[in-house]
């Protein structure tokens, strides 16, 4: 198990403060497991949730995305690789969550930003703990862009592709929150051409009701 170090900065407006306060609660809280579930949607299990059955709603969740320099392992202990030379940087962007029939998905607002998609379907609790409901597991393919200033970047300033990767994690809060890992191939990139490959179980995420 690693955890992600860093710390969201406090938010200069009052009206943002009690998200700002929420997504640094669980960016901290957060930790990630670089051995991949053996079992990503939970089907196999007795009595497991559907995805119908998650505690989603259709509507609009903020997503955010965190990549570091390096991570603290503390299975083995000292640090393993995150992304490096990125520092600390964040993708933030609202996505619409709907009911497919089938899956639940999420896609941006708008095209600012970028051009993606989320699937979340149940998998294996990840994080143990009141605060974590039930586990879930799904897909991130393509390029999200950062329009809201998580970590006081401005809109655009850092984007992030992600090549069929794949999200573990947990609901939080009856599910207006989730957080978890990324695994697979991601990479933050800037405007100007910088890019910083991330290693698989690295980079944490987040959904935030709206």
């Amino acid at each position: 198990m690693v955890r992600i170090l860093g710390k969201v900065p406090r938010k200069s407006k009052p009206r943002r403060l009690s998200l700002t306060i929420c997504l640094a609660a669980m960016l901290t809280a957060s930790s990630c497991n670089s051995r991949l579930p053996s079992s990503p949607t939970g089907a196999s299990e007795p009595g497991a949730p559907t995805a119908a059955s998650l505690e989603l709603r259709a509507g609009v969740y903020l997503f955010a995305l965190y990549g570091h320099n390096a991570v603290i392992d503390w299975t083995n202990g000292g640090f393993v690789p995150g992304c490096p030379g990125v520092d600390l940087r964040s993708v933030g962007t609202l996505i619409k969550m709907e009911w497919t029939g089938t899956t639940w998905r999420g896609r941006p607002t708008t095209p600012a930003g970028g051009s993606f998609e989320m699937t979340i379907e149940p998998g294996p609790p990840f994080r143990d703990g009141p605060a974590y409901g039930p586990g879930v597991a799904g897909s991130l393919d393509g390029m999200a862009v950062n329009t809201h200033n998580i970590l006081l970047e401005p809109p655009g300033a850092t984007h992030v592709t992600m090549a069929g990767a794949r999200l573990v994690g947990d609901l939080m809060y009856s599910g207006h929150a989730a957080t978890g890992q990324i695994m697979g191939d991601v990479v933050f990139g800037t405007p100007e051409g910088d890019t910083f490959p991330c290693n698989s179980g690295t980079v944490n995420w987040q959904l935030f009701a709206q």
